[in-house]
């Protein structure tokens, strides 16, 4: 059957090499309908029970999109003390009111404080006019700005050394291309910064927030894509070129790897496929699985031609003895990555048909294209080309034939071992450490958390009855009762909520005596207050922010440091079983925010995902078993597919410990490379015992010698090209590229040793198989 089909492919090689060109050239052509899509939205879908609470909660209180501007003097003096600084807030808020899509700004400068005299209301902004201040002004405006809980850890630091202007941005979805706009946001707030830090040297200056982050982040992708990705390509394709011995070998691999990849995205875009941050890897998957094929395919042509072979014959002999393992291997990794259209994910489901398009096109070129690339490319004969490779094989099939227990022993405890240590992984995710230190975003995240407490929020809409309902004395005491359990949490560094505004303005009608900083007894009176305080308030900073329409429910934030996920899911547990005990059923809210989504996403589809994958590795080897025709092939090749990917968490949770979703694909990812070393060592092994009725010894020397240098040469091409990603500062590729070096060293390992080890304890004795 195999022979048919060779000599078929061969002889009408030109007509295929047309076809796949036709098909290349018609994929191609969607590249230019290619679209992408990084927001939130898209990650999560607009169904999405968290998405959902989060439009609600927006719909109502507007946008949360916010950029913030840190000052902080160097040496620790509180810039509330001099009015140098004081005037400096002033005129940074005023120009960043002047941002665009920016529609509220709130810093010291324009705080609303409130007193009143006699029976009249007075409200201003807390800092005017700051050059013209006197001594007395000064220390008042200090005074009030570190001890009103409104501003205290929100806009300044307990301390006063540090203070932030909070600008609350508006992007028109309509318009498209919101994170350009966010860029606009996010530069214009960087030139300002710039700016300050000319003029006052002794200040530190910072930017942050999710608009900035998820600029820089973006930023910081492109980069990647420009940088340190094609670096992994030149590393990869450098070392294949010396490691064949060959540059024009390498090129036939490098051609059909990157037409696999431009195919697989261009048919994806014909069918509609959106990309993300997290498919658009599919594109490395692709190449990886192609290089893999190819390097079997040319490694075992190069090796039959410079023995003296014919080029046709050698060509015809490694297309004999690759075309079942290759078929296998694309079959078992389509059919995983299809397996990814169960996950509540879009990017997840279009990272799995992408890659599932790849792997069929590459099958198909790997033997359309490279077969005519390689009849077309000069070959010199040279003998013992790769007798390093071979050597490395060969010593190796010795050793573990002389200790195959030893090595079966040492392999299985070093993998209890491992598997034990990738138990102990924390499934979290830390938004704001996505990139770097000491990148300055990194470095400006870390002085947000120390100066003020960090950047992150949940949350929450406190339901009144009826309109009005807010004003209504057993809500605002059961408001204020929340507010100060809130602020008695250890994770909570500050809590902002509408009653600590009612119960100021409280005080200040009562000539403000601050035995009167509490809950109106009226709700008329309350009433009253608010509505007097709302006339006060210039425009731009009046309470719809904090207050819905109709007065039946305000808005409460809770501020936090920057916390792994499961730590900020078991807080707004903890919040929300408070609620259940002491909150009547109307007022209470689970909560929501942007970092609350990201990491209840973590757990819940984290966990999943890689339980998905090593289910996916493990159905994979139950279809080798009716591939091979054999039980026990499948069941042994369990243990090289799956050990891999455990001894990489492993070595993960001895190294950082902690998994995010930068490392969700990284099992998807290396399931081609690692079942492809696999199935190629077996389909060798078994042809040996079948074919020439060698005994288990002898088939597994055969078995290294044809596929043992291939297995080196992927290995170090592709752990040394995913390790040069450890040098982007973008944590999420960094971290990936770490560990999907780990697991496919793991799976030379455990291809090497613990596989030839278990077929000659297991099929030492036994018959020589059926062939497959």
């Amino acid at each position: 059957m195999e022979s048919a089909i060779i000599q078929h492919l061969f002889h009408a090689r030109w007509r295929w090499f047309f076809i796949s060109l036709v098909i290349l050239v018609a994929a191609s052509a969607g590249l230019k309908h290619l679209t992408f899509d990084s927001s939130t939205a898209f990650f999560f879908g607009e169904d999405h029970p968290d998405m959902q609470r989060w439009r609600a909660f927006t719909d109502i209180y507007g946008d949360a999109d916010r950029a913030l501007l840190m000052i902080q003097h160097k040496d620790g003096q509180s810039l509330l003390s001099d009015k140098k600084y004081l005037a400096l807030i002033e005129s940074a808020t005023a120009e960043l009111e002047l941002a665009p899509h920016v529609v509220r700004v709130e810093s010291l400068s324009n705080y609303q404080h409130s007193w009143a005299e006699d029976d009249d209301l007075y409200v201003e902004a807390l800092i005017e006019d700051a050059a013209d201040k006197s001594a007395d002004d000064v220390q008042a405006i200090e005074s009030l700005a570190l001890n009103d809980p409104a501003t205290r850890y929100r806009l300044v630091s307990p301390a006063g050394d540090a203070t932030v202007v909070v600008m609350t941005a508006n992007f028109d979805e309509t318009l498209g291309h919101v994170e350009q706009q966010k860029q606009v946001v996010t530069t214009y707030v960087q030139q300002i910064r710039d700016q300050i830090r000319a003029q006052y040297p002794e200040l530190n200056v910072y930017t942050n927030g999710n608009v900035v982050g998820n600029a820089t982040t973006m930023v910081l992708a492109v980069e990647d894509i420009k940088l340190f990705i094609p670096l992994m390509y030149l590393v990869i394709y450098t070392l294949l070129a010396i490691l064949l011995r060959s540059l024009l070998s390498m090129l036939t691999i490098a051609f059909t790897a990157s037409f696999c990849a431009v195919s697989a995205l261009g048919i994806a875009s014909w069918l509609g496929i959106t990309l993300s941050p997290l498919s658009i890897s599919a594109v490395s998957i692709v190449v990886i699985t192609t290089v893999a094929h190819c390097v079997h395919i040319v490694l075992a042509y190069l090796e039959f031609y410079r023995g003296g072979m014919e080029k046709m014959a050698a060509m015809a002999e490694s297309y004999r003895i690759n075309l079942q393992p290759v078929f296998f291997t694309s079959v078992t990794t389509a059919l995983g990555f299809l397996s990814m259209n169960i996950s509540e994910m879009q990017p997840s489901r279009d990272l799995g048909n992408i890659v599932a398009i790849g792997v069929v096109i590459s099958f198909m070129f790997s033997l359309t294209l490279l077969p005519t690339f390689l009849w077309m490319m000069p070959v010199r004969s040279k003998a013992n080309a790769e007798s390093i490779l071979n050597r490395i094989s060969n010593w190796s099939s010795e050793k573990v034939i002389r200790h195959s227990h030893g090595m079966l022993w040492v392999s299985l405890l070093v993998s209890a071992g491992l598997a034990w240590a990738a138990s102990t992984n924390i499934i979290t995710e830390r938004m704001t450490e996505n990139i770097k230190p000491p990148h300055p975003y990194r470095t400006s995240t870390d002085a947000f958390d120390n100066a003020l407490g960090g950047v992150y929020t949940l949350q929450y809409s406190i339901q009144a009855i009826g309109a009005g309902g807010i004003s209504e004395p057993d809500y605002l005491n059961a408001l204020d009762t929340f507010t100060q359990w809130l602020r008695k949490q250890p994770e909570i560094t500050s809590v902002h909520s509408y009653v600590d505004v009612i119960k100021r303005l409280n005080r200040n009608m009562h000539a403000n005596d601050s035995a009167w900083y509490q809950v109106p007894e009226d709700r008329q009176l309350a009433s009253q207050y608010l509505l007097l305080y709302n006339f006060s308030l210039p425009a731009g900073q009046d309470l719809t922010n904090q207050i819905n329409a109709d007065e039946s429910a305000t808005r409460l934030v809770v501020s936090l440091p920057s916390m792994p996920a499961n730590n900020m899911v078991d807080l707004q547990d903890r919040i929300y079983a408070w609620q259940q005990r002491h909150l009547p059923e109307y007022m209470r809210d689970y909560g929501t925010s942007d970092a609350s989504m990201w990491s209840h996403l973590a757990l819940n589809v984290l966990g999943n995902s890689l339980l998905s994958a090593f289910t996916a590795l493990f159905f994979i080897s139950l279809v080798l078993m009716g591939i091979l025709r054999s039980f026990k092939y499948g069941v042994i090749s369990l243990a090289p597919n799956m050990l891999p990917g455990i001894a990489g968490f492993g070595f993960w949770a001895l190294y950082n410990g902690e998994i995010n979703l930068a490392l969700m694909n990284v099992l998807c990812i290396t399931i081609g490379i690692v079942v492809d070393d696999t199935v190629h060592f077996l389909s060798k092994y078994i042809r040996a015992r079948k074919e020439q009725g060698l005994n288990a010894e002898d088939a597994v020397r055969y078995a290294f010698r044809h596929v043992g240098p291939a297995i080196l040469v992927t290995t170090l091409v592709l752990t040394l090209g995913f390790g040069s990603l450890t040098l982007s500062p973008f944590l999420a590729n960094a971290n990936m590229g770490m560990m999907i070096a780990i697991i496919i060293f793991a799976a030379l390992i455990y291809d090497y040793f613990l596989l030839p080890a278990l077929l000659l304890v297991l099929d030492r004795n036994g018959p020589a198989p059926s062939k497959p």
